[in-house]
């Protein structure tokens, strides 16, 4: 009954503070560990201090204690786009602006882990997260309004394992990955450009256009939601004094199905472009991921850790919003690359109480100069992390683990034309300059 009671309060917390996501590198939430984080992340795939690490490595459940864990990720992003000039297809009007900021969400995330023991070969394993995800807004009259204002990707993702030890120093593991997404997009439309695009289009028809009656900004909002499958599995190889941990999850695919709802839009552009208020849906998937890792142990104090994962980005193709009032698809060209995200670090066992970690990390951006766009405006990462763990007494521990994130300096660079898909949008140019700081803490309970 206690062992019940325990885990029955851990996860009754389960879709708490889901609401507001951050992004990692691309739009991956790499935060799901306390531990794991004060040290950039390396000895993901080979940590056996808790529960945690099965979200990287499934295989661990074999040898972590049957425990409970409650992870809390406060995520401060600093915001800075400068040098941000627009202008319509046509180049009869442009915008200025010298600096947007703050335009990525502060946001708490938490995530859940839990191990139940069946027999000495068998072990359960649960993870509760947010596993992707990203939350920004810009100021309603920036610059780069017809490209994007808000822009937000929810996920839960719920991931039950089951490992298995054929032998004493191999484990086995795997299991399904339950995910929900919801995405909502929104974005200024501007009524002049739309305007002498359709009534070049009916006039080419033969057709005599109306007079435009509306010439301030529209504004056009998506919302959608779907719940998707994948597959997670995981193997961790055991020596005397090394650790090698090899774990894959799957590509989850997702058709959104929602609404689009249009405002302002001038009637005569509406009418012939079918912007109505509609039933959409749109296609899109998370990404299959490969990670890699090793740990070391140097003496009975230090070990070192060093993890390498790779990630299918080139998945990302496209933003394309279907609606079934027929009107002519949106679509907005990604064109990621598959990335590679890098990581080393040390745990020094000061005390049997006390352990301090370390680590650094790169991680590789998905975005390019061409695709870019200021709803995901990804750059190469560099990190810098610190952690502590304190074992209160064999059943409860607390850990905390800082990073310092700092990204790349980039541009975006959107060219448009009266025959491209920013022919509405405009031309945007802007350098963007963004760093993170996280600070995770957790607690744990060992039955």
């Amino acid at each position: 009954m206690t062992k019940f009671y325990h885990y029955r309060f851990f996860f009754s917390l389960s879709f708490f503070c889901f609401s507001q996501i951050v992004h990692s590198s691309g739009f991956a939430v790499k935060e799901q560990s306390a531990v794991l984080q004060g040290s950039s992340y390396a000895g993901a795939t080979t940590s056996e201090f808790d529960s945690s690490s099965i979200f990287f490595n499934p295989a661990l459940a074999s040898y972590v204690k049957e425990s409970a864990n409650i992870d809390f990720g406060y995520i401060h992003p600093t915001t800075n786009a400068r040098q941000i000039n627009s202008s319509n297809t046509f180049a009869t009007s442009s915008l200025t602006n010298n600096v947007e900021k703050d335009f990525f969400d502060r946001t708490i995330i938490p995530a859940l882990s839990a191990i139940k023991k069946i027999n000495e070969d068998y072990s359960l394993g649960l993870t509760i997260n947010s596993a992707f995800g990203f939350s920004n807004e810009y100021d309603k009259n920036w610059s780069g309004r017809y490209h994007a204002i808000a822009s937000q990707l929810k996920t839960v993702s719920i991931n039950p394992i089951i490992s298995h030890k054929p032998i004493k120093n191999l484990s086995l593991a795997g299991g399904p990955t339950i995910n929900y997404a919801d995405a909502t997009l929104s974005q200024a439309i501007d009524n002049r450009s739309l305007y002498v695009l359709t009534a070049s289009k009916v006039a080419s028809l033969g057709g005599v256009p109306l007079s435009q009656s509306v010439v301030s900004d529209g504004y056009a909002k998506i919302k959608g939601s779907d719940w998707g499958y994948g597959w997670t599995a995981g193997v961790l190889y055991k020596m005397p004094h090394t650790q090698i941990g090899l774990s894959y999850r799957s590509e989850i695919k997702h058709k959104l199905d929602g609404r689009s709802y249009y405002s302002n839009i001038d009637p005569f552009s509406a009418i012939v472009n079918q912007l109505q208020n509609s039933f959409v849906t749109s296609k899109f998937s998370l990404p299959a991921s490969l990670n890699f890792g090793m740990s070391q142990k140097m003496n009975d104090k230090f070990k070192l850790m060093a993890d390498v994962s790779w990630t299918e980005w080139s998945s990302f193709k496209e933003i394309r919003i279907v609606s079934q009032n027929g009107a002519k698809d949106s679509v907005t060209t990604q064109n990621w690359k598959n990335t590679m995200f890098y990581a080393l670090g040390g745990e020094y066992n000061f005390s049997d109480e006390l352990t301090f970690r370390t680590g650094v990390a790169y991680d590789q951006t998905p975005t390019s100069n061409t695709y870019r766009t200021p709803r995901i405006p990804d750059a190469n990462r560099y990190w810098g992390s610190l952690g502590v763990s304190y074992e209160y007494n064999q059943h409860l521990s607390f850990n905390i683990g800082y990073s310092h994130i700092e990204m790349q300096e980039t541009n975006i660079n959107l060219l448009a034309t009266p025959l491209n898909e920013n022919n509405i949008k405009g031309n945007l140019n802007a350098q963007y300059k963004n760093n993170i700081d996280i600070l995770m803490i957790s607690t744990g309970y060992k039955i």
